[in-house]
C-alpha cells in the first residue's frame, strides 16, 4: 500500500534526484492534479465504483432528492439506482427507471403520493438525484456509482489511487514534474510508465465487469 510520499519518493529515484527536496512540493501538486485529471476523464476505475444505502436527505415539488457531493458518475447500469420494497418482507429491491431529462421525469405518476406509492423514476441534476416520487415513507435508496477519491494531502496517508495503481498516478504526475525539470528522458520514460500503467487499468476494469456480469445463455 503505497503512500503519496511513497510516490514522491518513487518519482524522485526515476528522476534521480534523491536528495531534492526542493520539488517535493511541487510532486505532491502535480499527484492531486493527476488524480483530478484521472476522475474528471471518461475512463474510471474500478475502485471508485460503490453502491451504498442513502435516506433522503430532502423533498420537494413531489420528488425525493439525494445529495452525493462526492460524485462523479453513475455506473454504466439502465437500473444503477434501487430502493427497498416496504410491500415485501425478503429485502426485495426495486428498480428505477433512469431518464435523461427533468422535463420526461416530471411526466411520470403526476398527483401525489402516498404511502402506498413506490418510486419508479429518477434524473441526475448535478450531484443530486431527483426520485419521482416524493416518498411520505422513509426507504433506503441504493445507487451504483463512482465517487471521488479523499483529495491528495501533504501527508504521509494512502488514498485509493496511491494504494490501487500507485505506477499510473506516479507517471501521470511524473510527466508534469520531468517537463518542468526539461529532463526528456524522464518524459519519456514516464510516458511509457503512463501507457502500460493506463492499458492495465483499462484490463481490471474489463475483468471486474465481466465477473459481475449474469451471463444469459445464447447471448
Amino acid at each position: 500500500m503505497a503512500t503519496i510520499n511513497d510516490l514522491v519518493s518513487r518519482i524522485k529515484y526515476r528522476l534521480s534526484r534523491q536528495q531534492d527536496s526542493s520539488i517535493d512540493a511541487r510532486i505532491v501538486a502535480e499527484l492531486a492534479a493527476a488524480q483530478e485529471s484521472f476522475e474528471g476523464g471518461t475512463t474510471l476505475p474500478w475502485f471508485l465504483n460503490v453502491q451504498l444505502p442513502y435516506e433522503v436527505s430532502n423533498a420537494h415539488d413531489n420528488f425525493s432528492v439525494l445529495n452525493f457531493p462526492d460524485f462523479l458518475r453513475i455506473a454504466e447500469d439502465d437500473y444503477a439506482l434501487r430502493v427497498e420494497d416496504l410491500t415485501q418482507t425478503d429485502e426485495t429491491l426495486l428498480k428505477l427507471s433512469r431518464q435523461d431529462t427533468y422535463e420526461k421525469l416530471i411526466g411520470y405518476l403526476p398527483g401525489t403520493a402516498d404511502a402506498t406509492t413506490l418510486p419508479v423514476a429518477y434524473c441526475i441534476l448535478g450531484n443530486t438525484i431527483h426520485i419521482r416520487k416524493k416518498q411520505v415513507v422513509t426507504r433506503n435508496y441504493y445507487l451504483s456509482y463512482f465517487r471521488k477519491d479523499q483529495t491528495i494531502p501533504a501527508a504521509n496517508v494512502s488514498t485509493l489511487w496511491s494504494t490501487y495503481v500507485p505506477d499510473l498516478l506516479a507517471a501521470e504526475a511524473g510527466i508534469q514534474v520531468a517537463q518542468y525539470l526539461r529532463d526528456t528522458a524522464a518524459i519519456k520514460f514516464f510516458m511509457g510508465l503512463r501507457s502500460v500503467k493506463f492499458a492495465e487499468l483499462v484490463r481490471r476494469n474489463q475483468a471486474v465487469q465481466d465477473a459481475d456480469q449474469n451471463y444469459v445463455m445464447g447471448e
